[in-house]
């Protein structure tokens, strides 16, 4: 299931003032892999044509959202523009991995590991250009944070039971640069 939405305005109060907005949105959701289990011995699928056994769910989601702004004003004898947009992406996935791990655990029947990424992104630029003529010029600057983690969770649990966490780890990540132009 894929669902999306962008909306864009342009507004002009003067002949010499321009600002665009922009957001888009999308969010997508599914409930397992599109993939089938082969039996590596005879090539053909574990579980016949088009069909999966699993033990645990394998929710799929991923919900994106941007919005950027680029105001410009015309001095006459050069164009600026203060530009910057914001992005947020969440993702969450689940991975049945009873079959990799069956017996590896004694009293655990179900396997699963369930995998999260989060990414912050804010971009923004500075830019100062001269009208078209003999010499032309720009000046600018261009700065991008980012801030995001990857986090991961493999578990088990008994055929009737609450889970219970056997490996988990979490990675943040930044990321930051600049440029003067």
């Amino acid at each position: 299931n894929t669902r999306g939405a962008r909306v864009s305005a342009l507004i002009e109060p003067t002949t010499k003032l321009k600002v665009r907005l922009s957001a888009a949105a999308q969010n997508i959701e599914r409930n397992g892999r599109a993939s089938t289990e082969y039996d590596m011995a005879t090539g053909h699928p574990v579980y016949g044509d088009l069909t999966r056994h699993l033990d645990t769910s394998e929710a799929y989601t991923v919900r994106t959202r941007l919005s950027s702004a680029d105001v410009e004003y015309d001095f006459g004898w050069a164009r600026v523009n203060a530009i910057a947009s914001a992005q947020r992406f969440d993702s969450g996935t689940g991975l049945d991995a009873t079959a990799l791990l069956a017996g590896a655990i004694p009293g655990l029947d179900v396997f699963g590991l369930d995998n999260t990424i989060s990414l912050r992104t804010v971009t923004q630029e500075l830019r100062l250009t001269s009208q078209p003529g003999t010499i032309e010029w720009l000046l600018g600057y261009y700065r991008n944070r980012e801030v995001g983690r990857v986090d991961q969770r493999l578990w088990g649990k008994p055929a009737a039971g609450a889970d219970m966490t056997l490996q988990g780890n979490g990675q943040p990540s930044s990321y930051r640069e600049q440029a003067v132009y």
